[in-house]
């Protein structure tokens, strides 16, 4: 079996850990996302993913699910490889 070394392993999905790794992505760190849910967004998408989201840095105002699908695409497009429905002891 083959294993791959990642430079960063980012413990969660939701948008600090995709922010996380699209901005770790940008710098060249090849990033490992581990979540437990079975999709990424974390409570954003789970609990309010129509809602708008006004504290994002740069943005006056987004619905959720549009953020997530924004952090989802730049920290794939900069290398982020998701493990979903796994756990970490």
């Amino acid at each position: 079996m083959a294993s791959t070394i990642y430079d960063i392993a980012i413990i969660g999905g939701g948008p600090v850990g995709l922010f996380t790794a699209a901005a770790a992505g940008e710098m060249g760190a090849l990033c490992l996302v581990i979540e437990s849910r079975f999709h990424l967004g974390g409570v954003m998408m789970a609990a309010y993913p129509n809602k708008n989201v006004f504290n994002y840095p740069g943005i006056v105002s987004i619905k959720g699910s549009d953020l997530v699908d924004d952090l989802i695409s730049k920290a794939i497009s900069n290398g982020m490889v998701a493990r979903l429905g796994e756990y970490v002891n």
